[in-house]
């Protein structure tokens, strides 16, 4: 369970409200860390140093997109950026969905001086390359997948895409569901909710009229809908034990997961093995009925690393 002091900031945090407590950050520095936050905490009063040099990476990161949509533009390469919020958040690469004219999008980045280093997972190329001694990093995403599962069809992302203004430049970025959808993949992808995804999903609904027919529909389509539905629960959940109010003042229909108030709720919030276990098996299982074998033998591969150390608990 949190600390006086993470809950503090916690509470600080949160865009929302305007407490000012007295907290050394210093004291919970890996808390501020591993949950994304030291942004938002500046952004609200509470400057660390840490902060300092994440704004940094993030502006650095940031002029370096829109150096790249120019030259993306002038070479018709279609993309989508995306998991980068509205919220202030560090951040330490970009990710960049590609659509169409791949071949030249990685031409144009060798020719601006970044080297592949990571190929390995079948959906995504990682180019990095230094400047002044700094690092950028670029992630190649080929389809709208992480950790080797695809989640969402990178088409219907595009279809639907939105502009936000980033640095005065018109930059094209997921709808507020799809949105909603790639955070939730990447976190069951990971295994880990952050504190900053809990503020990021209650952000998402706080400013946008979201239609969760349509959210439900791409998630069943693609069949990780129980993923969904527990991801958005235990969002609920947190930010309802952290703040006394659910993520959106309007109720979310058909969206319970068993009793989630059981849960120890911790940030970040690592699933338990046997609800991760679980939901991918679910996952698999429905790619073998609508997707056939070959689907359903690359989801055991992906998912392998999970799968093992769940059996490894179970041996013990």
């Amino acid at each position: 369970m949190l600390t006086e002091a993470e809950f503090m900031l916690a509470q600080m945090a949160n865009p929302y409200f305007h407490y000012s407590h007295k907290v050394d950050p210093n004291v919970c520095f890996d808390f501020i860390q591993s949950n994304k936050i030291s942004l938002l905490l500046k952004r609200n009063g509470l400057i660390i140093k840490q902060a300092e040099e994440d704004e940094k990476n993030l502006s650095r990161l940031l002029n370096e997109l829109v150096e790249i949509k120019k030259i993306f533009d002038s070479q018709d390469v279609k993309f989508v950026l995306i998991k980068l919020p509205k919220l202030p958040r560090p951040h330490g690469d970009l990710d960049i969905l590609l659509i169409k004219n791949i071949n030249s999008a990685e031409d144009i980045l060798k020719k601006k001086g970044y080297a592949i280093v990571n190929d390995a997972d079948p959906y995504r190329r990682t180019y990095i390359k230094e400047i002044n001694g700094e690092r950028l990093e670029v992630d190649f995403h080929l389809e709208a997948a992480w950790g080797g599962i695809v989640y969402l069809e990178k088409e219907e992302i595009w279809n639907n895409r939105v502009k936000r203004k980033i640095n005065d430049v018109d930059i094209p970025v997921p709808c507020p569901e799809h949105e909603l959808l790639i955070a939730a993949a990447h976190g069951m992808r990971e295994n880990k909710i952050t504190l900053f995804d809990v503020l990021h999903v209650a952000h998402i609904f706080s400013e946008n009229e979201i239609n969760m027919e349509f959210v439900r529909a791409v998630a069943k389509e693609n069949n990780w809908l129980n993923q969904l539905q527990y991801f958005v629960s235990v969002i609920n959940e947190i930010y309802y034990s952290l703040y006394g109010s659910p993520i959106t003042e309007n109720p979310i229909p058909n969206f319970k997961f068993g009793n989630t108030k059981r849960l120890k709720i911790d940030l970040p919030f690592n699933l338990p093995f046997y609800i991760s276990f679980k939901l991918k098996s679910q996952k698999m299982f429905s790619d073998l009925i609508h997707f056939g074998v070959g689907n359903a033998v690359h989801d055991l591969r992906s998912y392998y690393s999970d799968i093992s150390v769940f059996l490894r608990g179970v041996r013990k």
